[in-house]
Parts: structure tokens; C-alpha cells; sequence
């Protein structure tokens, strides 16, 4: 900035951050903010400077993130499985798709649904949305999938409408919809 100090956010997943990066934030940043300790001890260790890297966590509004509240209407009966995230192979989804392939039988009155984020826009053309369809088409495999976007409160009343949030994402700096499906009152499996 021309004025001022500059702090930058950096959430980050993927173990050692650039070098160019640490040389950069030297050269040109006040302040690296973080959402974990996790994440401030890999810029530490990769040569930031401890005093210039700060955690600032992550929070949610309990005023709309709580047990209590609307659910979403329209979702199959059953016990719902819920994922929110791109359904992309970092965040698990391929781990996911094969559980359910593997665990679900016919009976089970299992329900998988799928809040996909980002499918026709950062993540477009790099999700596993064929994957999905084409398991969705199995009998006995109820499949759901959302990828309209949603306000914070049709967020938390979808959240409120499921059985447990399954998250078996690879790699993420932060994971908000754990936040805020645990902040809804809803069990986490991550």
C-alpha cells in the first residue's frame, strides 16, 4: 500500500509455503495473519518471522449458526449424510463417493447430499460432478446434489436438516463448514 501497513491473510493446506512467498511477506508484509497455529508454525518453520505472524481464528455467527432454527424443506426422507465443499479431489470428494458406493445397500435409507461450492466458477470443469451423476444413477444410492448458492441462513438450515456433516477433505487451511455445522448443532466426521 502507499500508506499504512499491510497484514495478509493466508489460510493455508498444501505443507511448505513457497520460499518466494516468506521472501516476499520479508520484503513487503507488516503482518501474516492465520487460521490455526498449525498454519503459523509451517510459515515459521518454512523462515517467516515469528513475531510478524499472528493466529486470528475463524468464527461463525451463532446468531444464525445454531441447533435451533429452520430446517430445508424438499430433502429425501432418511438419514442424510451431508458434504459441503467443491467437489474436487482435495477435498475428498472421491474418498467420499467410494465410501458411499462401498457402504450403502439398498436398505439402508442412507441419503448423501452434496452442497458442491464453486462447480460454475473457480472449480468449474475441475469437479467431480460426472462422478456424481453417474453414482446417483445407481438404485439404492440416493444421491442429492445443491450447487445453487445459498445465503448463511439457508446454509444453517440445511445443516439443521442433515444427520452428520462427513468432510474427508485432503488438504484445507480452514475448514468453515465444520465451524459451521458443529455451531448448528450438527456431528462432524472429519
Amino acid at each position: 500500500p502507499g500508506a499504512g501497513r499491510l497484514a495478509v491473510i493466508l489460510p493455508w493446506e498444501f505443507g511448505s509455503v513457497p520460499r518466494t512467498w516468506v521472501e516476499a511477506m520479508d520484503d513487503a508484509v507488516d503482518e501474516a495473519w492465520v487460521p490455526s497455529a498449525y498454519v503459523r508454525g509451517m510459515l515459521i518453520a518454512d523462515g517467516a518471522d515469528p513475531a510478524r505472524v499472528h493466529v486470528v481464528p475463524n468464527g461463525v455467527d451463532l446468531d444464525v449458526y445454531r441447533p435451533d432454527g429452520p430446517r430445508r424443506d424438499g430433502l429425501p426422507e432418511g438419514r442424510r449424510l451431508l458434504f459441503v465443499g467443491g467437489t474436487i479431489q482435495r477435498k475428498g470428494i472421491d474418498l467420499l463417493l467410494e465410501a458411499y458406493r462401498s457402504a450403502i445397500g439398498p436398505d439402508d435409507g442412507l441419503v448423501l447430499v452434496i452442497k458442491d461450492v464453486g462447480s460454475t466458477t473457480f472449480y468449474r470443469g475441475r469437479n467431480a460432478r460426472a462422478e456424481i451423476d453417474a453414482l446417483a444413477a445407481t438404485p439404492g444410492a440416493p444421491i442429492v446434489v445443491l450447487d445453487d448458492d445459498l445465503d448463511d441462513e439457508a446454509l444453517a438450515s440445511l445443516y439443521r436438516s442433515c444427520d452428520v456433516l462427513v468432510h474427508p477433505y485432503r488438504g484445507e487451511g480452514f475448514a468453515m463448514p465444520v465451524l459451521e455445522a458443529m455451531a448448528s448443532g450438527l456431528p462432524v466426521i472429519a
